[in-house]
């Protein structure tokens, strides 16, 4: 497609994927899916349809996309909140006891005032995996995105806690 078809095919998907979008995703959810779902149209290098079956395979593609980009919308969110509800649910257990020098767990660690200094601290692939996990990617997602084996990914975040509790534990003097 060259660039006045893609604009000219734009024109026309585009509300129609928001719409879809919003059935299922707030505003700023679907149009984010919607532009992207255009923009992996946009990176296949397709034809521009010349007919009215190519037209639907095109629009049938790009809903087909889009689905798959809004299940995945829904999963991560659905992650994020299992995350949020279970940090909650560890603070307010740890809040009423004063933590001592014992191990320190991964709600724990993501509650630590030092952490944003431990994290700056870190590596670069560590940051980069720490980061997919927060934005709530599971292991084997982290392992796809990265190129590596899920065990490679668990033994990264194995690694990772250890040198954070590590960097915290010297920062407050609990060696």
């Amino acid at each position: 497609m060259t660039d006045d078809e893609f604009r000219a095919f734009f024109a026309v998907i585009h509300p129609s994927l928001l719409r879809y979008g919003l059935r299922r995703l707030d505003a700023d959810a679907a149009n984010e899916a919607a532009i992207d779902a255009l923009r992996i149209i946009w990176s296949k290098d397709l034809a521009f349809p010349e007919s009215e079956p190519e037209r639907l395979r095109l629009f049938s593609l790009s809903y087909t996309i889009m689905d798959g980009l809004i299940r995945n919308a829904m999963r991560a969110a659905g992650r994020r909140a299992r995350l949020v509800e279970a940090l909650k649910s560890e603070q307010r257990v740890h809040s009423s006891a004063e933590p001592g020098p014992a191990e320190l767990g991964p709600a724990e660690l993501l509650v630590d005032p030092d952490l944003p200094d431990a994290v700056r601290g870190l590596p670069e692939a560590d940051r980069e995996v720490l980061g997919l996990l927060v934005d709530g990617y599971g292991v084997a997602e982290i392992a796809e995105v990265l190129g590596v084996s899920p065990g490679a990914v668990s033994m990264r975040l194995s690694r990772l806690r250890t040198k954070l509790r590590t960097q915290l534990r010297g920062r407050r003097g609990d060696d």
